[in-house]
């Protein structure tokens, strides 16, 4: 009680009591008192516990250890002192987490490091969620843990049970910070998850352009795909921006046979010229000029500031750079 009303006087009294009971007593919550004063943050008191014959693995009623708390509550100082004296990392609750995985979603990047240090599997999975610490990380936006977790080896391809990856849930969150890190570290930007979705093909369906053209960047393949086409998709949910860059980067739209079903549901109310265009791509085959300009593209991507530099006239990088023109 004297730990939840915050007396810490009144605990370092209880703490001098040998007949206070520090070892077993539990409150409702199944918490001890080395479980309560890290939750709380009393590092004093934590040391204190440490010095006595305290239980240090012991769980409350969620199967959450002292360490999992002190992860959660972001003190480093006091995971210090738990890993210092035995405490094990590699506990896991009820909820089928370790303390590295508390660590990560709340962005805790130096506790991170300490566990790593501290013998944690820095892949291990959630046994119910399948989520990997980086998972977390990246669906929490923790940027420093997700650095932190790439440096110390952590596999940009781990995979959840429905085989998605950081980079799927990079996306999910709108991140395009995120997406390039992960995308330098090594993620692979074609994978597909249970479902055939490949990172491109989420960003389509979320009509997130930005994130679509960073993917393509970086090799995303437009034709990759299992039950719909990213054009198809992006037909599909009227994502108009988002079709005229995929024709920008010379989609072939005559390979796509479900194409004419999701045009017309979307397009032919909302923009007939586009649908018309989208037509006229699949019963024509590409003309030598649409190759060129795509061949083009692919050789500027990722040098346009160096290519503005060249003395080329304005209307050539026009041609090749614009989103606009298919």
């Amino acid at each position: 009680m004297a730990i939840k009303n915050c007396d810490e006087r009144k605990i370092f009294q209880l703490l001098d009591n040998p007949a206070v009971d520090t070892k077993y007593t539990r409150d409702d919550s199944g918490s001890t008192a080395l479980i309560l004063a890290c939750k709380h943050g009393y590092t004093g008191v934590v040391e204190r516990l440490l010095r006595s014959d305290v239980e240090t693995d012991v769980t409350d009623a969620e199967g959450r250890t002292a360490l999992w708390h002190a992860c959660s509550n972001g003190n480093a100082a006091i995971v210090r002192l738990l890993l210092e004296t035995g405490c094990s990392p590699h506990a896991v609750s009820c909820s089928g987490d370790q303390a590295i995985h508390e660590a990560a979603s709340g962005g805790h990047a130096a506790i991170v490091k300490q566990l790593v240090d501290g013998g944690c599997d820095i892949n291990r999975r959630n046994t119910v969620t399948g989520m990997a610490p980086l998972h977390l990380s990246v669906l929490h936006t923790q940027h420093e843990a997700v650095d932190m977790l790439l440096s110390c080896g952590a596999d940009p391809n781990v995979r959840t049970d429905e085989r998605e990856t950081a980079l799927h849930f990079a996306v999910q969150v709108g991140s395009g910070e995120l997406v390039e890190i992960l995308l330098k570290a090594g993620a692979r930007v074609n994978h597909q998850n249970h479902l055939g979705e490949t990172p491109l093909l989420t960003a389509v369906q979320e009509g997130k352009l930005t994130l679509t053209k960073l993917l393509v960047k970086y090799g995303a393949v437009m034709d990759v795909f299992t039950y719909i086409s990213p054009l198809c998709s992006a037909c599909q949910h009227n994502h108009q921006d988002i079709i005229k860059y995929l024709l920008s980067e010379g989609y072939n739209v005559s390979t796509d046979s479900s194409i004419h079903l999701f045009a017309y549901t979307k397009l032919e109310a909302t923009n007939s010229e586009l649908l018309n265009l989208l037509l006229m791509k699949f019963s024509n085959p590409a003309t030598l000029m649409e190759i060129s300009r795509v061949r083009l593209r692919q050789m500027f991507r990722g040098t346009e500031e160096k290519i503005r530099t060249l003395s080329l006239p304005d209307s050539l990088l026009t041609w090749v750079m614009a989103d606009s023109i298919y």
